[in-house]
């Protein structure tokens, strides 16, 4: 059984948005807590961080079948953009390139023969099938791999964004007010104390301005035009 969950994939496009959601738990808890600044401690919650790291995807996962089961507004779909692109009418690609693209797929699968001779209207469910066939076939292409890490990325984090938030603002707030509380005066709160609360405001900063859906877009139409393009690079047999 393959246990490879630190791959390329899952590193940058799940754990990393992961750890940047919980970051302000610990820059909080480093900065703030002389004991938490120990290597066994350091260690300890770097552990505990990197254990829920790995849950937040599975969450995430959960929520969005549960948001889109009840109607709710969908996250840009990469299947979705992609299966636009062979449309005919799309203008992502040329007139020229789509029917080679189609005559290619004709010739891996009969099935997708309808894409040459009928219109958009008829070839909706083929159109997606030719999108989980690519995908199926160019998993070792080394620039849909690196697009779909990047969308993959992209996703996470702007699904993350509202969470994000809400844990960067509390971390700031018990900072700020933990901080108040248990010293008589500013002067007597250690610098690092104001470091951590400086590093949840840019925490927050980043997710309210560093975050926007027209970046989860274009990681989408650059992922998919990577997948249509790489029809070329498939040979007779449909393989990589």
């Amino acid at each position: 059984m393959d246990l490879n969950i630190f791959d390329v994939y899952n590193l940058r496009a799940r754990l990393s948005p992961s750890l940047i959601l919980l970051s302000p738990l610990f820059i909080s808890v480093f900065l703030c807590f002389e004991k938490a600044r120990t290597i066994s401690a350091t260690s300890s919650t770097l552990l505990i961080l990197l254990a829920f790291a790995n849950s937040v995807p599975i969450i995430q996962r959960r929520l969005r079948d549960k948001w889109q089961g009840e109607g709710g507004n969908k996250i840009t779909e990469k299947n979705n953009r992609a299966a636009e692109m062979l449309s005919k009418s799309d203008k992502a690609f040329d007139s020229v390139s789509k029917e080679r693209y189609y005559r290619k797929l004709a010739s891996f699968d009969e099935s997708f023969t309808p894409l040459v001779s009928q219109d958009d209207s008829n070839t909706l469910e083929c159109r997606e099938s030719a999108v989980l066939y690519l995908r199926s076939k160019t998993r070792e292409n080394r620039l849909v791999l690196e697009e779909n890490i990047n969308y993959g990325f992209c996703r996470n984090l702007t699904e993350n964004k509202s969470a994000g938030m809400i844990i960067s603002a509390v971390c700031f707030a018990v900072v700020i007010i933990g901080s108040s509380l248990a010293f008589d005066s500013l002067s007597d709160i250690p610098f690092l104390n104001y470091l951590a609360a400086i590093g949840d405001m840019l925490v927050l900063l980043f997710w309210k301005i560093g975050i926007r859906p027209s970046d989860l877009d274009r990681a989408a139409e650059n992922y998919s035009k990577a997948l249509i393009m790489s029809i070329d690079t498939l040979n007779a047999d449909g393989q990589g």
